[in-house]
């Protein structure tokens, strides 16, 4: 199972997190998926893929984690 992980910043609260995405090793069946941010579920933008998106919050400094 092939894993490719990124980091982004919340275009909407500012806050960084990182998504992976799981590939089973499906042939074909790619759609538009949604990256959403895991701390206000803001979408960040999309991908084509055929895996599953996971989200993850990214916490560096101490900051609020709510």
């Amino acid at each position: 199972m092939k894993m490719e992980k990124s980091s982004y910043t919340c275009s909407a609260c500012g806050k960084n997190f990182s998504t992976s995405i799981s590939n089973a090793g499906y042939p074909g069946g790619k759609d538009c998926e949604s990256i959403n941010c895991p701390w206000c579920i803001t979408e960040n933008g999309t991908i084509i893929t055929s895996g599953i998106i996971t989200s993850y919050r990214e916490e560096k400094g101490g900051g609020d984690s709510r």
